[in-house]
């Protein structure tokens, strides 16, 4: 399953972490998953 979230971003957060939207997006992602594995919502198996 494949769903979009749109985030407003301020341009000035994005260059403060020297990151474009998509780098931004893929540190997201990233984070979230880390997140949900350790509330052991989801298993790295």
């Amino acid at each position: 399953m494949k769903q979009t979230v749109e985030i407003n971003c301020p341009p000035e957060l994005l260059i403060s972490l020297h990151l474009n939207a998509e780098g931004f997006a893929d540190y997201l992602k990233r984070q979230a998953a880390i997140s949900l594995c350790k509330e052991g919502r989801i298993s790295s198996g």
